[in-house]
C-alpha cells in the first residue's frame, strides 16, 4: 500500500494549554504479508523489519493504518510559539541567570569541615 496523508491537526500546548496548529504530511509505502512468519530469512527483496507488516485475516483496515501512522507522526510535546521556555529550576530561562541552587555551597562547606 502506498499513498500520502496530509492533515491539519490541532494539539494542546504542553506549557500554556493553548491550541497549536500543525500540518502533517506522511508518505506511506508499506507491504502487508499474510504469511509473515513463513518468508525465507534471506529473502533479498524485503527488509523484514522495515518493509513488511503482518496481515491478519483476509482484509485490511486502511483507516486503522492511517490512524496509527498519524499518531506516530504527531509531535509528542507541542509548544505554542509564544510559550515561555522554563528552565529545570522553574525559572523563566529568558529572565537572566537562574537562582542559586540549594546545595550550591555544599562543596565549600565540606572543605571547611575537613580542615577542622
Amino acid at each position: 500500500m502506498s499513498g500520502r496523508i496530509v492533515a491539519q491537526v490541532t494539539q494542546t500546548c504542553v506549557a500554556t494549554l493553548d491550541p497549536v496548529d500543525e500540518e502533517v504530511e506522511i508518505d506511506l509505502d508499506m507491504v502487508f504479508q499474510p504469511d509473515f512468519e513463513e518468508l525465507p530469512p534471506g529473502d533479498p527483496e524485503f527488509d523484514r523489519e522495515r518493509d513488511l507488516e503482518p496481515l491478519t485475516g483476509d482484509s485490511l483496515d486502511i483507516g486503522e493504518v492511517v490512524a496509527v501512522e498519524m499518531a506516530l507522526s504527531l509531535n509528542p510535546y507541542p509548544r505554542a510559539a509564544a510559550a515561555p521556555m522554563i528552565g529545570p529550576d522553574g525559572a523563566d530561562s529568558e529572565d537572566g541567570p537562574a537562582p542559586e541552587r540549594p546545595f550550591a555551597g555544599l562543596g565549600t562547606l565540606i572543605q571547611k569541615h575537613d580542615k577542622i
